[in-house]
């Protein structure tokens, strides 16, 4: 788990997929819904062992000016999704 600064300059504490499924020991996804205004590929990054576990049905915006804001592409989500 990591804090993270808003811009605000609130502090939110921020966890991965991975680290949610293991505190909460849930035993099975079959969906997930990702919306996240570029952060895609962060959000996957972090649910690797989720994905490979669980094999869920992945229901993910792409668009693509927000994936470059944050230096990432629509290429690049595909490319971890079929590395995973």
């Amino acid at each position: 788990m990591q804090k993270e600064r808003q811009k605000n300059g609130t502090e939110v504490q921020a966890l991965t997929l991975d680290e949610f499924v293991e505190i909460h020991t849930i035993s099975k996804i079959d969906l997930i819904k990702i919306d996240v205004e570029g952060f895609e590929y962060h959000v996957l990054a972090g649910a690797k062992n989720s994905l490979n576990k669980f094999k869920p049905v992945l229901f993910v915006e792409v668009d693509q000016v927000n994936l470059q804001r944050q230096n990432s592409s629509s290429g690049n989500l595909i490319a971890l999704i079929t590395s995973y």
